[in-house]
């Protein structure tokens, strides 16, 4: 009977030092962490341009039908010359706001991960008060 006893605190206590181990955060990731105002102000910034250069671009666009209508050809091609540069712009800050993304989501996971670690010292502190 005490076997069984014993075996079950094995395992809450290699449970807990699993637990312990895969809630520390490393140098880097606590960098991390502190990069999230800045990951969050860029993404702003980006998601301002990107919605900037895509109005542009629809003007332009609209700019393009008129100068075709109107017969104006040579015009009409030098404005889809632009829109296709500015195209190739959106979608580089576009890639660059993907990128963003990704790196805060990895910051979101480590806040979690961060929490669950403060969780977990909480309930260490409880049980160490009990006994």
């Amino acid at each position: 009977m005490a076997f069984g006893k014993r075996k079950g605190k094995d395992e809450i206590e290699e449970a807990e030092e699993y637990l312990e181990e895969a809630t520390r955060l490393t140098k880097k990731e606590k960098k991390e962490l502190k990069k999230e105002g800045e990951y969050i102000r860029a993404l702003e910034e980006l998601r301002e341009k990107i919605t900037e250069l895509s109005n542009k671009i629809f003007r332009l666009r609209e700019t393009a039908k008129d100068e075709y209508r109107k017969k104006n050809e040579a015009q009409g091609d030098k404005i889809l010359d632009k829109i296709i540069k500015l195209d190739k712009e959106l979608d580089e800050l576009i890639r660059k706001q993907m990128k963003l993304d990704n790196k805060l989501k990895k910051v979101t996971i480590l806040k979690m991960k961060n929490a669950h670690r403060a969780y977990f010292d909480d309930l260490k502190a409880e049980k160490s008060l009990r006994t």
